[in-house]
């Protein structure tokens, strides 16, 4: 590596070989400033995840450049190479639901145990009418042997109905060197066969689709982007970060399910639906910030799109489940770790009633990435998946993320035309679907088919 941004880079690196979190975050200070093309791919990867909470550091190796790269102050040119490992994400928190009409009392009994933060999850809107919600409350802890201490007590409380860490969440988007394009422009449209939809007689007009509202639950949107503008139809911050998408990545799926090209270089979202962006995705996990999201998302969304995963999380499915109680479809992502465990299971994508998406390429093959599993409903585009990313710029990434919001879009349209539940809808997809080679039936890795939109619009 030959610029400053490298060998900042290079000396952060060193500097923390056992704690890698730092070097994300300094990395983070130069990102407006350098550009991706002065990254070697190794150390893009990295610089693209600095904020991520589960990945860490598991060996660093300094391998000479080309010849032919010329030295910079003196300096022979390496490319430092990184081996980098995902583990459980951790957290602090833990969330403990009463069973009905006994918090109060279990509450006060219990604030001797716990010295830190201890408070009814949804206080601001207790008293509302919803004692489910009510009964939730969330602490912050310190010390490992602290938690496990109050866990165990709290597990055997005949007052309580549950009690869990708070699961981390985190971006289902994979890390990829810039490079250039797998495929052709935005060939997932092509592939769900979008245009062909947009002749059908009855194709929702931008009237119909005003009314139809897809929740986006992630890491924030950049509402002056020119393709987002006429699409963003809220937007609300649960962290207590800024309101910038720091992560791109909320940005980038608003973009796929709803986007209005704005210039010869703009990009096209799969419907015109309204987005209602909900940062929920900090640098550092908040849980209440999550949950809070997850309900404003229920309560005001026909739509909940998760382009995110993680471990099981009961107050998620609680949360979820009443969101399917209200009528509204849940789609998630399958998750990407399927390299790294084919066994993986990620959370939303497999609580019961959940739309699971996952991630297939141009050729109808399964994204390399993408988790498998029983509960799978369908795949969709998410490779090389052109979108916009804060600033007026776009860029192509892969993930299950990006497959997600493409579903997301498709039932937007259907939901437009057609008032649904979500098995409803869930039965809609399994039969328009288009059976991907070698697949004759449902699939661990394909569910039933690969999306299709004029499919989607015309069975009955």
């Amino acid at each position: 590596v030959n610029d400053d941004a490298a060998f900042l880079f290079a000396d952060v690196l060193y500097e923390n070989l056992l704690q890698a979190q730092p070097m994300w975050r300094s990395l983070k200070n130069a990102r407006e400033a350098v550009s991706a093309a002065k990254y070697p791919p190794e150390a893009w990867g990295a610089y693209q995840f600095y904020g991520n909470p589960v990945f860490k550091l598991v060996s660093v190796a300094a391998v000479p450049a080309s010849a032919a790269e010329p030295s910079s102050g003196g300096r022979i040119p390496v490319h430092v190479l990184l081996k980098i490992d995902r583990e459980k994400p951790h957290s602090d928190q833990f969330v403990v639901k009463f069973k009905e009409g006994r918090s109060a009392p279990s509450r006060s009994a219990l604030r001797s145990s716990v010295q830190n933060a201890f408070s009814a999850l949804f206080e601001s809107q207790r008293g509302a009418g919803d004692p489910e919600l009510d009964s939730i409350h969330i602490a912050t802890l310190t010390r490992s042997s602290e938690t496990s201490k109050l866990l165990e007590k709290l597990r055997d409380d005949p007052n309580v109905e549950y009690v869990h860490r708070v699961a981390v969440r985190y971006p289902l988007r994979r890390a990829a060197a810039p490079a250039p394009a797998r495929f052709p422009g935005q060939w997932g449209l092509d592939r769900i066969r979008l245009g062909q939809a947009q002749k059908l007689a009855h194709f929702p007009s931008a009237a119909q689709m005003e009314r139809i509202v897809v929740a986006v639950v992630d890491s924030g949107v950049d509402e002056s982007h020119p393709d987002l503008k006429s699409t963003i139809g809220g937007y609300r911050n649960f962290t207590s970060e800024s309101t910038a998408d720091v992560q791109q990545h909320g940005t980038h799926v608003s973009g796929i399910a709803g986007a209005v090209k704005s210039g010869s270089s703009g990009v096209w979202g799969v419907s015109h639906c309204k987005v209602l962006a909900l940062k929920a995705l900090a640098e550092q996990y908040e849980g209440r910030a999550y949950y809070h999201a997850l309900r404003h998302a229920a309560d005001h969304a026909d739509i909940v799109n998760l382009s995110l995963g993680g471990e099981q999380d009961d107050t998620e499915s609680l949360l979820i489940r009443r969101a399917l109680r209200l009528d509204r479809i849940v789609v998630a992502a399958m998750g990407n770790e399927y390299e790294d465990d084919p066994k993986s299971v990620s959370y939303p994508a497999n609580i019961e009633g959940v739309i699971a998406v996952g991630a297939s390429d141009a050729h109808d093959r399964r994204g390399p990435f993408s988790n498998v599993g029983k509960h799978i409903s369908l795949v969709a585009p998410g490779v090389d998946i052109l979108s916009c990313i804060p600033g007026g710029r776009h860029a192509r990434w892969d993930g299950t993320s990006m497959a997600t919001p493409c579903v997301s879009g498709a039932i937007a349209l259907l939901l437009a035309v057609r008032k649904l539940t979500p098995a409803e809808v869930k039965e809609h997809l399994k039969r328009s679907v288009d059976r991907v080679p070698g697949h004759s039936s449902f699939s661990p890795e394909f569910g039933y088919g690969r999306l299709n939109v004029v499919k989607l619009l015309t069975w009955s």
